[in-house]
Protein backbone atom coordinates (compact mmCIF):
# COMPACT_ATOMS: atom_id res chain seq x y z
CA UNK A 1 0.00 0.00 0.00
CA UNK A 2 0.96 3.46 -0.72
CA UNK A 3 1.30 6.02 1.38
CA UNK A 4 -1.60 8.26 1.50
CA UNK A 5 -0.48 12.45 1.75
CA UNK A 6 -2.61 12.63 4.72
CA UNK A 7 -0.43 9.72 6.78
CA UNK A 8 2.60 12.37 6.37
CA UNK A 9 3.27 14.95 9.21
CA UNK A 10 3.45 17.56 7.38
CA UNK A 11 1.53 19.06 4.18
CA UNK A 12 3.32 22.07 2.83
CA UNK A 13 0.51 23.52 0.54
CA UNK A 14 1.97 26.25 -2.04
CA UNK A 15 0.95 27.56 -5.69
CA UNK A 16 1.13 30.99 -7.10
CA UNK A 17 -0.62 33.84 -5.89
CA UNK A 18 -4.52 33.64 -6.68
CA UNK A 19 -4.38 29.78 -7.50
CA UNK A 20 -6.33 28.87 -4.55
CA UNK A 21 -3.47 27.09 -1.72
CA UNK A 22 -5.40 28.58 0.56
CA UNK A 23 -8.72 26.89 -0.48
CA UNK A 24 -6.57 23.83 -0.90
CA UNK A 25 -5.06 23.79 2.66
CA UNK A 26 -8.95 24.71 3.83
CA UNK A 27 -9.86 21.38 2.40
CA UNK A 28 -6.78 19.15 3.48
CA UNK A 29 -7.47 20.34 7.07
CA UNK A 30 -11.41 20.08 7.37
CA UNK A 31 -11.23 16.01 5.65
CA UNK A 32 -8.23 15.18 8.13
CA UNK A 33 -10.27 16.32 11.16
CA UNK A 34 -13.15 14.65 9.82
CA UNK A 35 -11.13 11.78 9.88
CA UNK A 36 -10.46 12.23 13.65
CA UNK A 37 -6.79 13.74 13.14
CA UNK A 38 -5.99 16.44 15.38
CA UNK A 39 -4.46 18.68 12.71
CA UNK A 40 -2.63 22.10 13.20
CA UNK A 41 -3.27 24.96 10.04
CA UNK A 42 -0.38 26.81 9.98
CA UNK A 43 -1.02 30.00 7.78
CA UNK A 44 2.55 32.37 6.90
CA UNK A 45 1.28 33.59 3.67
CA UNK A 46 1.97 37.20 4.03
CA UNK A 47 -1.28 38.39 2.02
CA UNK A 48 -3.47 38.28 4.86
CA UNK A 49 -5.40 40.91 3.32
CA UNK A 50 -6.86 38.68 0.31
CA UNK A 51 -10.39 38.70 -0.33
CA UNK A 52 -10.37 34.48 -0.01
CA UNK A 53 -8.29 34.33 3.19
CA UNK A 54 -7.87 30.66 5.11
CA UNK A 55 -9.91 31.80 8.17
CA UNK A 56 -12.79 32.76 5.91
CA UNK A 57 -12.89 29.41 4.50
CA UNK A 58 -12.83 28.04 7.96
CA UNK A 59 -15.47 30.19 9.60
CA UNK A 60 -13.11 31.92 12.27
CA UNK A 61 -11.81 35.59 12.52
CA UNK A 62 -7.98 36.14 11.61
CA UNK A 63 -5.58 33.85 13.57
CA UNK A 64 -3.52 34.82 15.98
CA UNK A 65 0.23 33.81 17.02
CA UNK A 66 -1.24 31.10 19.60
CA UNK A 67 -3.23 28.39 18.02
CA UNK A 68 -6.87 28.33 18.25
CA UNK A 69 -9.27 25.61 18.16
CA UNK A 70 -11.17 26.19 15.44
CA UNK A 71 -13.79 23.40 14.83
CA UNK A 72 -13.59 19.89 16.79
CA UNK A 73 -9.79 18.88 15.80
CA UNK A 74 -8.72 21.10 14.02
CA UNK A 75 -6.68 24.31 15.17
CA UNK A 76 -5.33 27.53 13.61
CA UNK A 77 -2.24 29.77 14.11
CA UNK A 78 -0.83 32.66 12.37
CA UNK A 79 3.40 32.63 12.12
CA UNK A 80 5.38 35.40 10.55
CA UNK A 81 9.21 35.46 10.65
CA UNK A 82 9.37 37.74 13.55
CA UNK A 83 7.17 35.63 15.99
CA UNK A 84 8.98 32.55 14.28
CA UNK A 85 12.41 33.71 15.36
CA UNK A 86 10.96 34.64 18.92
CA UNK A 87 9.87 31.25 19.51
CA UNK A 88 12.99 29.99 18.17
CA UNK A 89 15.14 31.93 20.23
CA UNK A 90 12.95 31.11 23.26
CA UNK A 91 13.21 27.76 23.25
CA UNK A 92 17.46 27.89 23.49
CA UNK A 93 17.74 31.33 26.04
CA UNK A 94 16.86 30.11 29.59
CA UNK A 95 15.51 33.19 30.93
CA UNK A 96 12.88 35.78 30.02
CA UNK A 97 14.97 38.51 30.59
CA UNK A 98 17.89 37.27 28.68
CA UNK A 99 15.89 36.82 25.91
CA UNK A 100 14.09 40.31 25.80
CA UNK A 101 18.04 41.97 26.42
CA UNK A 102 18.99 39.42 23.03
CA UNK A 103 15.81 40.10 21.01
CA UNK A 104 15.89 43.36 20.87
CA UNK A 105 19.26 43.82 20.18
CA UNK A 106 19.36 45.69 17.05
CA UNK A 107 22.46 43.78 15.60
CA UNK A 108 20.24 40.82 15.87
CA UNK A 109 16.98 42.09 14.37
CA UNK A 110 19.77 43.37 11.57
CA UNK A 111 21.40 40.58 11.13
CA UNK A 112 17.47 38.75 10.80
CA UNK A 113 16.80 41.05 7.58
CA UNK A 114 20.42 40.73 6.12
CA UNK A 115 21.80 36.97 6.11
CA UNK A 116 19.44 35.69 3.13
CA UNK A 117 17.26 32.51 4.18
CA UNK A 118 17.17 33.48 8.34
CA UNK A 119 13.90 34.35 8.32
CA UNK A 120 12.54 31.53 6.34
CA UNK A 121 14.68 29.57 8.66
CA UNK A 122 12.85 30.58 11.71
CA UNK A 123 9.32 29.51 10.24
CA UNK A 124 10.76 26.23 8.98
CA UNK A 125 11.99 25.44 12.48
CA UNK A 126 8.29 26.54 13.95
CA UNK A 127 6.76 24.10 11.65
CA UNK A 128 9.66 21.66 12.09
CA UNK A 129 8.57 22.36 16.17
CA UNK A 130 4.54 21.67 15.95
CA UNK A 131 4.76 18.84 13.71
CA UNK A 132 7.33 16.81 16.12
CA UNK A 133 6.65 18.55 19.44
CA UNK A 134 4.03 20.07 19.19
CA UNK A 135 3.06 22.98 21.98
CA UNK A 136 3.41 22.95 25.15
CA UNK A 137 -0.81 22.41 25.40
CA UNK A 138 -0.82 19.41 22.98
CA UNK A 139 0.45 17.41 20.18
CA UNK A 140 -0.96 16.84 16.67
CA UNK A 141 -1.24 14.16 14.07
CA UNK A 142 -0.86 16.62 10.99
CA UNK A 143 0.79 19.75 10.11
CA UNK A 144 -0.85 21.33 7.05
CA UNK A 145 1.52 24.73 6.30
CA UNK A 146 -0.38 27.37 4.16
CA UNK A 147 2.98 27.88 2.62
CA UNK A 148 4.57 31.62 0.93
CA UNK A 149 3.69 31.49 -2.62
CA UNK A 150 5.57 29.48 -5.13
CA UNK A 151 8.25 31.96 -6.53
CA UNK A 152 9.38 32.10 -2.39
CA UNK A 153 8.67 28.45 -1.45
CA UNK A 154 12.28 26.91 -3.09
CA UNK A 155 14.25 29.32 -0.40
CA UNK A 156 12.59 28.09 2.99
CA UNK A 157 13.28 24.98 1.43
CA UNK A 158 16.91 25.83 0.97
CA UNK A 159 17.05 28.22 3.96
CA UNK A 160 18.60 25.45 6.21
CA UNK A 161 21.29 23.82 3.31
CA UNK A 162 22.10 28.11 3.21
CA UNK A 163 22.65 28.73 6.15
CA UNK A 164 25.42 25.42 7.10
CA UNK A 165 27.70 27.83 4.97
CA UNK A 166 27.89 29.95 8.17
CA UNK A 167 26.70 27.57 10.98
CA UNK A 168 28.97 24.44 10.16
CA UNK A 169 29.71 23.19 13.81
CA UNK A 170 27.91 23.02 16.79
CA UNK A 171 24.20 23.29 18.34
CA UNK A 172 23.18 25.18 15.55
CA UNK A 173 24.63 23.24 12.87
CA UNK A 174 23.05 19.95 14.23
CA UNK A 175 19.92 22.31 14.51
CA UNK A 176 20.07 23.12 10.66
CA UNK A 177 21.24 19.53 9.44
CA UNK A 178 17.53 18.49 11.17
CA UNK A 179 15.53 20.74 9.72
CA UNK A 180 16.81 19.98 6.07
CA UNK A 181 16.93 16.05 6.50
CA UNK A 182 13.16 16.56 8.00
CA UNK A 183 12.34 18.40 4.63
CA UNK A 184 13.51 16.17 2.57
CA UNK A 185 11.70 12.78 4.46
CA UNK A 186 9.35 11.73 1.80
CA UNK A 187 7.61 9.67 4.74
CA UNK A 188 6.78 12.51 6.88
CA UNK A 189 6.55 15.82 4.41
CA UNK A 190 5.20 16.10 1.63
CA UNK A 191 5.06 18.95 -0.85
CA UNK A 192 1.55 19.36 -2.35
CA UNK A 193 1.20 22.08 -5.63
CA UNK A 194 -1.46 24.21 -6.58
CA UNK A 195 -2.50 25.33 -9.89
CA UNK A 196 -5.49 26.78 -12.33
CA UNK A 197 -6.06 24.27 -15.77
CA UNK A 198 -4.77 27.04 -17.67
CA UNK A 199 -1.63 27.39 -19.16
CA UNK A 200 0.45 29.91 -17.20
CA UNK A 201 -0.26 28.93 -14.17
CA UNK A 202 0.65 25.36 -15.31
CA UNK A 203 4.04 26.31 -16.53
CA UNK A 204 4.76 28.33 -13.48
CA UNK A 205 3.89 24.61 -12.05
CA UNK A 206 6.18 22.81 -14.42
CA UNK A 207 9.25 25.05 -13.58
CA UNK A 208 8.94 24.87 -9.62
CA UNK A 209 8.48 20.98 -9.79
CA UNK A 210 11.98 21.05 -12.12
CA UNK A 211 13.34 22.80 -9.82
CA UNK A 212 12.46 20.76 -6.76
CA UNK A 213 13.35 17.64 -8.54
CA UNK A 214 16.59 18.88 -9.93
CA UNK A 215 17.57 20.59 -6.51
CA UNK A 216 16.18 18.06 -4.25
CA UNK A 217 14.23 20.08 -2.28
CA UNK A 218 11.11 17.41 -1.21
CA UNK A 219 8.79 15.52 -1.63
CA UNK A 220 6.23 15.87 -4.56
CA UNK A 221 2.53 14.74 -2.83
CA UNK A 222 0.63 15.62 -5.98
CA UNK A 223 -1.10 18.26 -7.49
CA UNK A 224 -4.57 19.87 -6.70
CA UNK A 225 -6.42 21.68 -10.14
CA UNK A 226 -8.79 24.38 -9.09
CA UNK A 227 -11.21 26.02 -10.49
CA UNK A 228 -11.69 22.84 -12.91
CA UNK A 229 -14.48 22.70 -15.32
CA UNK A 230 -16.35 19.54 -15.24
CA UNK A 231 -18.11 18.12 -17.98
CA UNK A 232 -21.76 18.92 -17.98
CA UNK A 233 -22.76 16.94 -20.54
CA UNK A 234 -22.28 13.33 -21.11
CA UNK A 235 -19.96 11.94 -24.26
CA UNK A 236 -22.92 10.86 -26.29
CA UNK A 237 -24.94 14.55 -25.19
CA UNK A 238 -21.85 16.58 -26.35
CA UNK A 239 -21.79 14.59 -30.19
CA UNK A 240 -24.98 15.63 -30.41
CA UNK A 241 -24.89 19.05 -29.61
CA UNK A 242 -21.91 19.48 -32.23
CA UNK A 243 -23.70 17.69 -34.98
CA UNK A 244 -26.79 19.41 -34.22
CA UNK A 245 -24.68 22.78 -34.34
CA UNK A 246 -22.85 21.89 -37.57
CA UNK A 247 -26.50 21.71 -40.15
CA UNK A 248 -28.55 24.57 -40.28
CA UNK A 249 -31.06 22.53 -41.10
CA UNK A 250 -30.60 20.79 -37.49
CA UNK A 251 -30.29 24.17 -35.53
CA UNK A 252 -33.87 24.94 -36.74
CA UNK A 253 -35.27 21.35 -35.96
CA UNK A 254 -33.03 21.96 -32.66
CA UNK A 255 -34.53 25.15 -31.90
CA UNK A 256 -37.83 23.88 -32.14
CA UNK A 257 -37.34 20.94 -30.31
CA UNK A 258 -35.21 22.93 -27.06
CA UNK A 259 -38.04 26.28 -27.52
CA UNK A 260 -41.32 25.24 -26.68
CA UNK A 261 -42.41 28.77 -27.52
CA UNK A 262 -39.55 30.96 -27.90
CA UNK A 263 -38.39 31.41 -30.98
CA UNK A 264 -34.66 30.46 -31.67
CA UNK A 265 -33.88 29.43 -27.75
CA UNK A 266 -32.65 26.04 -29.05
CA UNK A 267 -30.63 27.40 -30.94
CA UNK A 268 -28.57 29.90 -28.28
CA UNK A 269 -28.80 27.06 -26.05
CA UNK A 270 -26.59 24.64 -28.41
CA UNK A 271 -24.06 27.44 -28.57
CA UNK A 272 -23.79 27.99 -25.06
CA UNK A 273 -23.13 24.19 -24.70
CA UNK A 274 -20.45 24.49 -27.43
CA UNK A 275 -18.92 27.43 -25.26
CA UNK A 276 -18.68 25.25 -22.18
CA UNK A 277 -17.09 22.10 -24.50
CA UNK A 278 -14.66 24.62 -25.87
CA UNK A 279 -13.57 25.74 -21.88
CA UNK A 280 -13.28 22.03 -21.04
CA UNK A 281 -11.05 21.17 -24.26
CA UNK A 282 -8.87 24.29 -23.28
CA UNK A 283 -8.79 22.90 -19.58
CA UNK A 284 -7.78 19.26 -20.50
CA UNK A 285 -5.31 20.89 -22.89
CA UNK A 286 -3.53 22.92 -20.66
CA UNK A 287 -3.30 20.18 -17.48
CA UNK A 288 -1.66 17.49 -20.51
CA UNK A 289 1.77 18.12 -19.66
CA UNK A 290 1.69 17.49 -15.74
CA UNK A 291 -0.57 13.85 -16.56
CA UNK A 292 3.23 13.27 -17.89
CA UNK A 293 4.66 14.01 -14.39
CA UNK A 294 4.17 10.61 -12.40
CA UNK A 295 1.98 12.50 -9.68
CA UNK A 296 -1.39 12.25 -8.60
CA UNK A 297 -3.48 15.06 -9.92
CA UNK A 298 -7.02 15.85 -8.14
CA UNK A 299 -9.60 18.72 -8.78
CA UNK A 300 -11.44 21.09 -6.92
CA UNK A 301 -14.64 22.41 -9.04
CA UNK A 302 -15.04 26.61 -9.88
CA UNK A 303 -17.03 28.04 -6.63
CA UNK A 304 -19.93 30.04 -8.07
CA UNK A 305 -20.27 32.26 -5.65
CA UNK A 306 -16.37 33.54 -5.81
CA UNK A 307 -16.23 33.68 -2.00
CA UNK A 308 -15.11 30.61 -0.96
CA UNK A 309 -16.77 29.54 3.01
CA UNK A 310 -16.77 26.73 4.89
CA UNK A 311 -19.89 25.12 2.97
CA UNK A 312 -17.86 25.14 -0.19
CA UNK A 313 -14.98 23.55 2.05
CA UNK A 314 -17.24 20.93 3.23
CA UNK A 315 -19.01 20.33 -0.20
CA UNK A 316 -15.40 19.33 -1.11
CA UNK A 317 -14.64 17.82 1.65
CA UNK A 318 -17.97 15.17 0.86
CA UNK A 319 -16.89 14.86 -2.66
CA UNK A 320 -13.19 13.98 -2.08
CA UNK A 321 -14.56 11.51 0.63
CA UNK A 322 -16.66 9.85 -1.71
CA UNK A 323 -14.25 9.28 -4.20
CA UNK A 324 -12.42 5.85 -3.94
CA UNK A 325 -9.22 7.13 -5.69
CA UNK A 326 -9.22 10.23 -4.07
CA UNK A 327 -9.39 8.62 -0.66
CA UNK A 328 -6.12 6.09 -1.24
CA UNK A 329 -4.44 9.31 -2.17
CA UNK A 330 -5.22 10.95 0.64
CA UNK A 331 -5.28 7.68 3.27
CA UNK A 332 -3.22 4.78 1.43
CA UNK A 333 -3.15 2.54 -1.47
CA UNK A 334 -2.02 2.78 -4.90
CA UNK A 335 -3.43 5.77 -7.01
CA UNK A 336 -3.03 5.83 -10.49
CA UNK A 337 -0.64 8.43 -11.60
CA UNK A 338 -1.41 11.08 -14.37
CA UNK A 339 -5.15 11.27 -13.63
CA UNK A 340 -7.23 14.15 -12.23
CA UNK A 341 -9.99 12.51 -9.64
Amino acid sequence: MGQGLLERKVIIVSGKGGVGKSTVSAILARLASRLKMRVLVIQSDPNIDAPVNLHNMLDSHPFGDKEKELHPGLWAVRTDPETAMRYSLQSVIPTKFLFEQFFQNDLVQGLSEAVPGLREAFIIYYVHAMAVHGSHRRRFDLIVWDAPPTGHLPLYLKAPQILQRMFNTGYVARVLNGLHDFLRDHEKVAISLVTLPEETPVSETLQLIEQIRAEQLGQLGGIALNAYPYPILTEAEAAECRRLLDTPADRTSAAAFYDGQVEGLGTEMLAAAQRRLDVEAAARDAIRPLTTLGLPLWTIPHFRRGRVTLAEVDDSVDRWLKEPRLRRLLVGDHVPTGTAL
